[in-house]
């Protein structure tokens, strides 16, 4: 295929990301390598839209994996924390010795809901409850998980704690939020082609920030810890995502571990 026609090709290509800052970030690092038609989605819908085939490329919640082992992920992209900065933030009554309950809201996922469960067991020894939550939240009374963008609109993370720090710390690895993810390997193998200089990119490019409407000291917070997320998929993301996708069958949530088709 001549390079003006595969790059109509892509510009033909749909490719659904989550609405979060995050993810911002990352389709804007895209956007300078390949013109690929990219819309947000509620990230919970991700899996379900490619399935269904409204979208050529999806970056997906890595828990959806579980219950989609058929998609092809990329290799070389994804979207992964290793400290406090992450996209999903707990916060708990104060002076607590025992977990029953958690409430989560926000851009809820799989991964939320059953890396939640399985954190408690492991750090915690506690087997609570999970609740989606729709009222408004009323911090000091309720324990909650919030997954999204709402973290740091209001400054709350700043008493939060990091939902990514607490898995990369159980791990020993990285953890791996998002995954770039297809029906089809061609799809992907196009896409690592054209994205190779990710991380390059996101240290060389100024702009990143420049639409982003948080406050003076979120928005400093983001910039200082961007150093412990990662754009870029190394073999050592791919283990981690390999270790975290072991987790729901090591906990018999799962009857089987997932054989991973990355590409």
């Amino acid at each position: 295929m001549s390079g003006f026609f595969f790059f109509k090709y892509i510009q033909h290509m749909r490719f659904l990301t989550p609405n979060n800052i995050f993810a911002v970030l990352l389709q804007k690092l895209i956007k300078e390598s390949s013109p690929y038609q990219m819309q947000f989605k509620d990230a919970s819908v991700l899996s379900t839209e490619l399935e269904n085939g409204n979208a050529d490329l999806a970056l997906i919640p890595s828990c959806d994996l579980v219950k989609h082992p058929d998609f092809f992920i990329s290799s070389r992209v994804a979207l992964s924390f290793d400290g406090s900065l992450s996209n999903a933030f707990f916060y708990f009554i104060p002076g607590q010795n025992k977990f029953n309950d958690l409430y989560l809201k926000g851009d809820i996922t799989t991964n939320e809901i059953i890396f939640s469960k399985i954190l408690f067991k492991e750090r915690y020894s506690s087997d609570v409850q999970i609740h989606l939550e729709t009222a408004e939240t009323e911090f000091g009374k309720k324990n909650y998980l919030i997954a999204g963008d709402s973290n740091f609109q209001n400054g709350n993370f700043n008493r939060g704690l990091s939902f990514s720090d607490e898995l990369s710390t159980l791990l020993f690895l990285p953890y791996v939020n998002f995954v770039i993810a297809s029906k089809q390997q061609a799809i992907i193998e196009q896409f690592n082609e054209i994205n190779t200089e990710l991380e390059h990119n996101a240290d060389t490019n100024s702009n990143l920030f420049s639409d982003m409407k948080f406050n003076e000291n979120t928005m400093l917070y983001l910039k200082e810890n961007m150093n412990s997320v990662y754009f870029e998929a190394t073999e050592t993301e791919m283990e981690g995502l390999k270790e975290l996708l072991l987790l729901p069958y090591y906990h018999g949530i799962t009857d089987e571990p997932v054989e991973l088709r990355i590409v």
